[in-house]
């Protein structure tokens, strides 16, 4: 049973990809990356992890290469960054660092938040079907 797909689809995919990007590393110090190297959590509990993670973003790589090509990740990319140039002199001076980390972690979630949408988006659009080759 196929079900519609609009935009509260978009909006899941959105959240779903700043969660998947901003829990490995965020300035907030409530991430991954803080709780690797500074919790006394297990050597195979950060093993588990870790790992887990690396899939995670693995797979939605994959599906984004996948779906987009690499022409489209640079022209999505592109995009994003010409954005975030617009937006530049928005930032307050004092800052800078923190806005620049948060600018490009925000661009690799909106990265795969428009891959792992554009499939469904260009079906609804054009009544195209994206199919995954398996050899």
């Amino acid at each position: 049973m196929t079900t519609r797909f609009d935009w509260r689809g978009v909006v899941a995919r959105l959240l779903f990809s700043f969660f998947s990007v901003f829990a490995v590393y965020n300035p907030s110090g409530h991430s991954w990356w803080h709780w690797f190297w500074l919790a006394e959590a297990g050597a195979w509990t950060k093993l588990a992890v870790t790992l887990l993670l690396v899939g995670l973003h693995g797979l939605i790589w994959t599906t984004v290469v996948g779906v987009l090509k690499w022409r489209g990740v640079v022209l999505v990319l592109a995009t994003l960054f010409a954005g975030c140039m617009a937006l530049a002199p928005l930032v307050p001076p004092g800052a800078q660092m923190g806005g620049f980390r948060l600018m490009l972690l925000s661009l690799l979630a909106l990265l795969y938040a428009a891959g792992l949408s554009y499939s469904h988006i260009h079906h609804r659009l054009a009544g195209v079907s994206h199919v995954e080759k398996v050899h």
